[in-house]
């Protein structure tokens, strides 16, 4: 006879693990109510700073049905309507390579209404990369009909980053101006 078959000997997690996963979800349901909690706020009259460090990594969760799926494989793979429509774009690429690095470019100049610099006129692209210190010669050749250029900020992550990272930007604002200028 099978010993789950009598009912006494039902495999169970240790309390340590299942604490473990309670804490989880937790976390998970509290950034998730957090994010609608700011997304019913910034439908209104919204004027508050936003900050990422509330947020799982689980895009397609926490949004829902605004949620456009992306492969970075595939980085021409995106639905029609989104071509050309946007003229603020923010991007965080996911690894340091030139590969990486060109296909988040492709995506970028897809979405872009313009792939000049805004130049104050509002008429052209705001674009921001936060993205590793030793791809920024890469960033230039790749964005530099925008103007991008090294910005004086530094991104930050709670947990630390094991790489020297910089963000670069076609414009300068209160935020930041150009590195070395």
């Amino acid at each position: 006879m099978d010993a789950l078959d009598d009912g006494d000997d039902v495999p169970q997690l240790p309390a340590d693990t299942l604490r473990l996963l309670d804490e989880f979800a937790t976390e998970k349901n509290t950034a998730a109510q957090k994010f609608k909690d700011l997304k019913l706020q910034s439908e209104g009259d919204f004027a508050g700073r936003l900050s990422m460090e509330g947020f799982s990594e689980d895009w397609g969760q926490v949004l829902g049905k605004t949620f456009v799926y992306y492969d970075l494989d595939h980085p021409l793979q995106l639905p029609a309507e989104l071509k050309n429509k946007f003229d603020r774009i923010i991007c965080d690429p996911p690894f340091l390579s030139d590969d990486c690095q060109t296909k988040t470019a492709l995506t970028v100049r897809y979405l872009s209404k313009s792939w000049a610099a805004d130049n104050g006129t509002s008429d052209g692209l705001r674009f921001i990369s936060c993205t590793g210190e030793r791809v920024g010669e890469i960033i230039a050749r790749l964005y530099g009909k925008t103007g991008v250029k090294t910005t004086t900020f530094e991104p930050a992550h709670s947990k630390g980053l094991s790489n020297e990272f910089r963000c670069y930007a076609n414009f300068e604002c209160s935020a930041w101006t150009w590195r070395g200028a």
